[in-house]
């Protein structure tokens, strides 16, 4: 384990470098240009969420998708280190004696006492062995991330380690000012009292509650065991509205929550990065959901015949209902959008691009 988890610190350091330095480029250059954008598409120079303000634009929709792929990545990362962490702390502990266990075989070696005396006398706690993980030439070099170099240090909090940087959150909440390529944030307290409660027309706001894998989970069964379990839970609440009284690129957001209740700390994205983060997702999952039943259905009448099969089947059966209707709402939302039309864009045409 003590290989796999030297050869896992050289790979995350080499991988965020090259994910964090594609995250940096879309979201704050784009095609090139100076561009603060955010990983909801939005454009933080104009955009301050407690003000209710949200400008689109469409040159940022590469940072979103720059963003899923590092985040993802990122906190999968969190997950692996935690757990050889603890695995360290424990096997440093144990009394080897000339055996080591390497999965269900015991093997007899004489040079086992010594590696483990020679690990303990240099390494004797998980810190010490984490500091020469640190030590790696590639860990050492790290993208710049506001303005300052940074090297990864595996001693520190998991929060710093696995940060998703200032490049893969959402604008300030009172968006930000200052020359291009030197932006400023606005103290959040500038616009704390701006928030004037807003009317919602009841026909332009759409419910979507969404059905999302639990975190920490692998194996897209073990993601949605609880639902499948119950039906229920899971779910996290958005509510998308369509503003007619406001251009195109500013009318259309999203909430997790309710617009009513809007103070500008929620989670907000445009409609059109909702959109696609959906689909994204449901296809990405459709995935895997094929490559777990796939061992099922491989007998004569291609159906889900063992237990443990049928139990799967229905899960996935359960999995597929509820993104159908997930995606009436979406539809529904979809054609609210009267700019679209006079732009001669429709639902049709969006499926065609799919």
């Amino acid at each position: 384990f003590l290989r796999w988890f030297e050869e896992w610190a050289e790979d995350f350091c080499r991988l965020r470098k090259h994910k964090l330095k594609d995250a940096k480029e879309q979201c704050r250059k784009p095609n090139g240009e100076d561009k603060y954008c955010d990983l909801n598409r939005y454009d933080c120079e104009k955009t301050a969420s407690g003000k209710h303000d949200f400008f689109e634009e469409d040159v940022c929709k590469d940072c979103q998708y720059s963003c899923a792929r590092f985040v993802k990545w990122i906190d999968n990362q969190k997950k692996e280190f935690e757990k050889q962490e603890k695995k360290y702390t424990k096997e440093i502990k144990k009394d080897h004696g000339t055996t080591l266990q390497v999965g269900k075989t015991t093997i007899n070696n004489l040079y086992v006492d010594d590696f483990y005396k020679i690990l303990k006398k240099y390494y004797p706690t998980v810190d010490k062995f984490l500091e020469k993980l640190s030590k790696e030439k590639i860990c050492e070099k790290q993208p710049e991330v506001e303005g300052k170099g940074k090297s990864i240090d595996f001693n520190d909090e998991p929060d710093d380690i696995f940060s998703r940087t200032k490049y893969c959150r959402a604008c300030p909440l009172c968006g930000v000012n200052g020359p291009k390529g030197k932006w400023k944030d606005i103290d959040d307290g500038v616009c704390a009292n701006l928030n004037k409660k807003k009317n919602y027309k009841e026909d332009n706001i759409t419910d979507i509650p969404v059905l999302t894998p639990e975190k920490g989970k692998t194996g897209i069964l073990k993601k949605y065991e609880t639902f499948c379990a119950t039906g229920v839970g899971q779910i996290k609440k958005w509510e998308c509205y369509y503003d007619e009284d406001k251009p195109s690129g500013q009318n259309n957001n999203c909430i997790l929550g309710k617009w009513e209740s809007f103070t500008g700390e929620e989670d907000v994205m445009s409609y059109n990065a909702f959109f696609w983060k959906w689909v994204s997702e449901m296809l990405d999952d459709s995935i895997k959901w094929r490559a777990e039943l796939d061992k099922c259905l491989k007998n004569d009448k291609k159906t889900c015949g063992k237990k443990k099969c049928n139990r799967d089947c229905k899960c996935y059966k359960k999995w597929v209902k509820k993104k159908e209707t997930e995606w009436e709402e979406i539809e529904k939302h979809f054609r609210k959008q009267k700019d679209m039309e006079n732009e001669g864009l429709n639902f049709e045409m969006a499926l065609k691009i799919l």
